[in-house]
């Protein structure tokens, strides 16, 4: 009897160990075991990758845009990171939104690993995609100089190019229905110059953020030894800025930075080349953490739109400003209080003066 009572006993506790096992089991269930919440994570990154593919994709739908591209920057050594961390520290508000961009595989990364990065993007997944090297034959215009991508598969690409000179060196063509040919490079305006077909029709989207690229709308010149001034290197000099309109009138500006600080600005119009307008006041320069800004305060003075007496018409701002090394070009973007220079020149961004003398 007293062996069959501790065998008794011996089975309650087995059955109290067992069901104990249980309640932890249950109580724990939130917990993942060692790993999995990695892959979990992992998961959720590429099906957020995926999503934001098929969002953009899905944007261009019944409409003239035949692929989507990116200007992600100008790359000058892609190789002291990953693709991955470079792309997070130059663009990351784009690779949150499209967080697919990032995840582009080597083999889909095409050029030296140099110079202008973009991410081409097709509408279709059964688009084809050709990347060709060209160069420009003076006597028979853009030629192919060499094949450097072949797909039928529509994929996301990331394309280098630009790295050498101011003018395209990449020929990129979708085909899905019809044939769009696309040569990627950046505008004066800092934008990506997208293809039109008949009537002007676009037919590529741009998804560039353009607000997180740094001096993005100097992009032809920052790859090639152009950095910020010193006021120094600027007293005594003037510089001189030509335009030629859609009526071929020729329209001249001048501009004059005195040693004292004293700013004389003049523009001239036409085949008379009379002052349209002068303008006088003073000059500095600026910097912040971004970049470095030409300050200029100044009024009306003279010229044939100024009138005797007139309501004072007044330029103060600061203009980023970016100078060769060899000192014979300064650039000037637009204002950093959206004042715009006294040029009557629409949706030009950037202004590009040659040294007069000095």
């Amino acid at each position: 009897m007293r062996e069959f009572i501790v065998w008794k006993r011996t089975l309650k506790m087995i059955m109290l160990i067992f069901l104990a096992g249980i309640l932890v089991g249950c109580n724990d269930s939130r917990k993942v075991m060692p790993g999995t919440q990695k892959e979990i994570n992992k998961k959720e990154n590429s099906l957020e990758a995926d999503t934001s593919l098929l969002n953009l994709r899905q944007s261009m739908n019944n409409t003239s845009e035949l692929f989507a591209v990116a200007y992600l920057g100008y790359v000058q050594d892609f190789y002291n990171e990953s693709a991955e961390v470079w792309m997070e520290n130059a663009c990351p508000q784009l690779v949150r939104e499209f967080p697919f961009v990032k995840k582009i595989p080597e083999n889909r990364i095409i050029g030296e690993k140099t110079g202008e990065l973009y991410c081409i993007v097709p509408r279709d997944e059964s688009a084809t995609v050709a990347v060709n090297r060209i160069i420009d034959s003076w006597e028979y215009g853009w030629e192919v100089d060499e094949v450097l991508y072949r797909s039928e598969t529509g994929e996301p690409i990331l394309v280098f190019c630009n790295s050498g000179d101011s003018i395209p060196d990449v020929q990129i063509t979708v085909t899905n229905g019809f044939t769009v040919t696309y040569y990627p490079w950046i505008s004066e305006a800092g934008k990506t110059v997208l293809p039109v077909g008949e009537e002007a029709i676009v037919q590529a989207k741009d998804f560039t953020s353009y607000d997180e690229l740094s001096l993005s709308r100097y992009r032809l010149w920052t790859g090639y030894n152009f950095a910020a001034p010193k006021a120094e290197s600027l007293k005594d000099t003037s510089w001189i800025f030509g335009y030629v309109g859609e009526n071929g009138d020729y329209t001249e500006y001048f501009m004059e930075l005195f040693a004292d600080g004293d700013l004389r600005f003049t523009w001239f119009y036409g085949e008379t080349m009379e002052i349209q307008e002068e303008y006088q006041g003073s000059w500095s320069i600026a910097s912040d953490e971004k970049e470095t800004y030409l300050k200029i305060n100044m009024a009306r003075t003279g010229g044939i739109l100024y009138s005797e007496g007139e309501d004072a018409v007044y330029v103060q701002d600061q203009y980023p400003i970016l100078f060769d090394s060899n000192e014979e070009f300064l650039l000037l973007g637009n204002g950093m209080n959206t004042k715009e220079m006294p040029l009557p020149v629409e949706n030009m961004e950037i202004i590009t003066f040659m040294k007069s003398y000095g």
